[in-house]
C-alpha cells in the first residue's frame, strides 16, 4: 500500500489532541475546524472549508460576544429563533446565523436547504458554511473543557493541601457541610457536560471528510451506539497495521444509520456512505 492509498485517520468526535488522553497510533490527526493555528502536524485540513482562517475567528468571536450576554444556551437559542425586530441591526445578522446553527445541531439542515429556487452550487456552499460553524463552536467548548478541567484540578488539589493543614479526613467533611459539598461538586469532568453532542460533530465533520478516511474513537456514547447497531469485527487489511493492544477492534456502518435516519438524505449527499471506525480500549 503506497503512502497515497493509505487511509486518513482522523480522531472523532474531540477536535482537540489536548483532551484526547494517550494510546492514540502516530498516524492519527484531528480535523481542523479552520482557525488560526489549527493546521500543525496534529491537524488535517480539508480544502473545502469556506472560511479563511481570519474569518473563522471573527465568527467565533462574534458567537462568543453575543452568547456572553445570555446566562445559558436556552436563552442564547430564543433569541436567535425570535422574529426579527430591526432587520438592518447589528444583532440581526448574528440572530440568523445563531439560528442557522441552531437548525443544522438539531437537524442537519441548513437554512439554505429550503430555498428551493437555489442552485445545487449554492445549497452546497451554504451546508459547508453551517457545518464549518458547528465545528467551529465545537472547538470552543472544548477549549473551555480543557480550561475548567485544569481549575478543577487546581481546587481540588488545594482542597486537599487545606485538609492536611487543618487535620481533617473525609469522616471529618460529613461535619464541615460547606467544605464536603464544594468538594463533592467538583466530582466528575467538565468534559461530560460542554460539548456538543457527538452526532452533531460527526455529522459536521463528514460534510468535510474523504470517503477513504477512518475515523478513531473511545467515546463512550459514541462506542455504545456503535455496539447497539452492529456488530464489531476485525480491522480491515489497509488499517490492520495501524491496531494495537489499545486497538478493540472495528465497526463499520452507513453515516445515515449511525444519524438516525431511515434512508440517506437526499439533500445531504455525504451522509450515503460506509463509515469506519476504529475503536480504542477506554481508559
Amino acid at each position: 500500500m503506497t503512502k497515497s492509498d493509505a487511509p486518513l485517520l482522523l480522531h472523532v468526535p474531540g477536535m482537540q489532541p489536548e483532551l484526547a488522553g494517550s494510546g492514540l497510533p502516530s498516524q492519527v490527526r484531528f480535523l481542523s475546524p479552520g482557525l488560526p493555528r489549527t493546521d500543525g502536524e496534529l491537524f488535517w485540513v480539508s480544502e473545502e472549508l469556506p472560511f479563511s482562517p481570519a474569518e473563522a475567528r471573527a465568527c467565533l468571536n462574534e458567537m462568543i460576544n453575543l452568547g456572553e450576554q445570555f446566562r445559558n444556551t436556552r436563552d442564547l437559542v430564543t433569541l436567535a429563533l425570535q422574529p426579527e425586530e430591526d432587520p438592518y441591526g447589528r444583532d440581526g445578522s448574528m440572530r440568523r446565523e445563531m439560528a442557522e446553527l441552531e437548525r443544522f445541531a438539531a437537524t442537519g439542515e441548513s437554512v439554505g436547504q429550503v430555498k428551493t429556487t437555489e442552485t445545487g452550487e449554492q445549497l452546497r456552499a451554504a451546508t459547508a458554511v453551517a457545518a464549518q460553524k458547528s465545528l467551529i463552536l465545537a472547538w470552543n467548548l472544548e477549549s473551555r473543557v480543557h480550561e475548567l478541567d485544569a481549575l478543577q484540578a487546581s481546587f481540588s488539589k488545594t482542597a486537599d493541601s487545606f485538609k492536611g493543614l487543618v487535620g481533617v479526613d473525609e469522616e471529618d467533611l460529613e461535619e464541615l457541610p460547606g467544605l464536603s459539598t464544594t468538594v463533592a461538586s467538583l466530582v466528575g469532568s467538565a468534559t461530560d457536560v460542554s460539548r456538543l453532542s457527538w452526532r452533531t460533530v460527526l455529522d459536521a465533520m463528514l460534510r468535510f471528510t474523504p470517503d477513504n478516511a477512518v475515523f478513531v474513537t473511545r467515546e463512550e456514547r459514541l462506542v455504545a451506539a456503535l455496539a447497539e447497531l452492529t456488530e464489531m469485527v476485525q480491522p480491515d487489511d489497509d488499517v490492520a497495521g495501524y491496531a494495537d493492544s489499545e486497538t478493540a477492534g472495528m465497526y463499520r456502518i452507513a453515516a445515515w444509520t449511525l444519524l438516525g435516519h431511515s434512508t440517506p438524505p437526499e439533500n445531504r449527499p455525504w451522509l450515503d456512505r460506509e463509515l469506519r471506525f476504529l475503536v480504542l480500549q477506554s481508559r
